[in-house]
């Protein structure tokens, strides 16, 4: 007697579905959770961008006590001190990095700190910011989590 062989390939309709709703469950577990982690680790580059420039301007300050302009953003600088400025700041910063735009307020530059503060916004959603003040605190706005 001869036995009749089944070849069985491929899967089977139950399978291919079994398998599907298991990797659709794993994706909507899995997506925000890393959603939440590219978002939280480009305000850690906003952060230390803006610990940055905090550190530059007052450096300024240090060096230029008696300045009216104390910017120190790129796009913010005196014309024709721009080579000065890389030794305060890595010009790369700039006013937009792609993920976060930066705005620099900076007045009163005889000799003191009293009205610095410098802005984060989130690109595609400017009310989620990050500031830094003169004291270097860094304060959440509408930080989403």
């Amino acid at each position: 007697m001869h036995k009749t062989r089944v070849d069985k390939r491929g899967f089977s309709l139950m399978e291919l579905l079994i398998t599907g709703v298991i990797v659709v469950v794993l994706a909507s577990l899995a997506i925000p959770g890393y959603l939440r982690v590219r978002f939280n680790m480009s305000a850690e580059k906003a952060k230390f961008n803006l610990s940055q420039i905090y550190n530059a301007q007052r450096a300024y300050w240090m060096d230029h006590w008696d300045a009216t302009d104390i910017a120190v953003v790129c796009s913010y600088v005196r014309p024709g001190e721009e080579d000065e400025l890389t030794k305060y700041i890595d010009c790369m910063i700039g006013d937009d990095d792609g993920t976060w735009y930066y705005q620099l307020t900076a007045a009163d530059g005889k000799g003191t700190a009293a009205t610095f503060s410098a802005e984060a916004y989130r690109v595609g959603t400017p009310n989620i910011k990050l500031i830094i003040d003169q004291t270097g605190k860094i304060e959440l706005q509408d930080w989403p989590y």
